[in-house]
């Protein structure tokens, strides 16, 4: 004896939600992100070595605390080498940080960025382009806040 099979209902009309694309979030953050690097990479030099090869910009809390993510002081020009040796030693690195930036400034970043408070990226790639045409206007010195 066969069982028949039950008929198929039609299913219910899924309800739309507008939602805002994530995509331009996206690419400003990416946006802020190279105009950010490009002021941190200005000194042309690695600040523990002195070298000129291979330079990168260098968060000294982590780009995952949006607070912080774009903060000029949080940004340290380094070479390759030193950036990988201190990704991988976070004792080093905090310590070094808390030598060359000195308490104040430090627990000041630090609060900031455990703070977590997210950033209004129009405004932050404002910022960081005048700070960036600001530099190339001049001798291109360094921008210490954004």
């Amino acid at each position: 004896m066969r069982i028949p099979k039950p008929t198929k209902r039609s299913p219910k009309p899924k309800k739309r939600v507008a939602r805002k694309s994530k995509r331009p979030r996206r690419k400003l953050l990416a946006y802020c992100d190279s105009l950010w690097s490009q002021i941190v990479r200005r000194p042309r030099a690695c600040a523990i070595c002195g070298s000129t090869e291979r330079l990168q910009g260098a968060h000294g809390f982590s780009r995952r605390y949006h607070a912080t993510r774009h903060d000029l002081r949080n940004g340290f020009c380094l070479c390759a080498g030193h950036h990988v040796y201190y990704t991988h030693r976070p004792l080093e690195w905090d310590e070094y940080l808390l030598n060359a930036w000195g308490a104040d400034l430090y627990y000041a970043l630090r609060l900031k960025a455990l703070a977590n408070e997210r950033q209004d990226l129009e405004l932050t790639a404002k910022a960081l382009e005048a700070v960036l045409h600001m530099g190339r206007e001049s001798a291109g010195g360094t921008a210490v806040s954004a």
